[in-house]
């Protein structure tokens, strides 16, 4: 099939999404339509960073839907955002860019309703093994100290950070509001590693989407599986109600504007202490 391979280097995401709209629209579909499947196509290139659209699998599409999830973008929109994906690569096909079609392996049932699994204290020790470079040890142990979204990592500077009373403030978090959390000594002696001389600027100066990846690239060589950066920060929240936290705490940790959001998390503890009980109780 040495055709698709060279249709992948010939053809950029620009002009498969530019083919794409000639195509929707000779089949007859609104050029509302047409403009929103394109920008859902669009959006997807970006999220992969860099990776052909040719060349992108399944589990690239749950991170993308994932990360909708983590924007706070309802379940409907990213079903929507999943047949978008599917229409576009049943087009790849037709035209011979892609084999298979991996949107079709992604279940629309499955777009991010409820939260994400949570990963166990061990799990979070796998991942934090699993790190290729002290750069990718920062951003693991930041997401885990902090529960910050993967947006609000990216845009953490140097001036932000008071390594004395081991905080960062956020700014501009999700609603616009800043807000300050904290982080331990793992999380500190893991950031100054990778600053090492850097006093000014961006801590990672990296994209959202080379943030996931990170975390992508760490759970496969820890064998864990369907973890994103909205894992991280969910287990960052279980772990805490599960050790005692006030939910208030937890919820102004998150930046959740209402304690409501927040709640949800007993819902991950009440689920977790009801596989305790089956494992354990003789009677479970």
């Amino acid at each position: 099939m040495s055709d698709v391979g060279s249709m992948r280097r010939i053809f950029s995401t620009a002009q498969l999404i530019a083919r794409f709209s000639v195509w929707m629209e000779a089949c007859g579909n609104a050029p509302s339509t047409i403009s929103h499947y394109a920008r859902t196509v669009r959006n997807f290139g970006a999220f992969l960073d860099g990776c052909s659209v040719t060349s992108a699998k399944a589990e690239h599409i749950r991170g993308f839907l994932a990360s909708m999830l983590d924007r706070g973008i309802g379940r409907t929109t990213m079903q929507g955002a999943l047949f978008s994906l599917r229409t576009f690569y049943s087009f790849l096909q037709l035209g011979g860019f892609v084999r298979i079609n991996p949107a079709r392996q992604v279940a629309a049932g499955k777009a991010p309703k409820r939260l994400p699994r949570v990963l166990s204290v061990s799990e979070v020790e796998k991942l934090l093994i699993a790190v290729e470079s002290k750069r990718d040890r920062a951003i693991i142990e930041l997401f885990y100290a902090t529960g910050c979204r993967r947006n609000e990592l990216r845009e953490l500077c140097v001036e932000d950070v008071d390594f004395t009373a081991q905080s960062i403030l956020v700014r501009r978090g999700k609603g616009d509001r800043d807000r300050r959390v904290l982080f331990g000594g793992a999380a500190a002696r893991a950031v100054k590693a990778h600053l090492g001389k850097q006093r000014r600027g961006s801590i990672f100066g990296v994209s959202s989407a080379t943030l996931w990846n990170v975390i992508r690239r760490a759970a496969k060589r820890a064998n864990l599986e369907d973890v994103h950066p909205h894992t991280i920060r969910h287990s960052f929240a279980t772990h805490l109600l599960e050790s005692g936290a006030d939910l208030r705490a937890i919820q102004e940790l998150l930046g959740h504007s209402s304690v409501g959001t927040t709640q949800h998390y007993t819902h991950l503890q009440i689920a977790s202490l009801r596989k305790t009980l089956e494992r354990c109780h003789p009677r479970g």
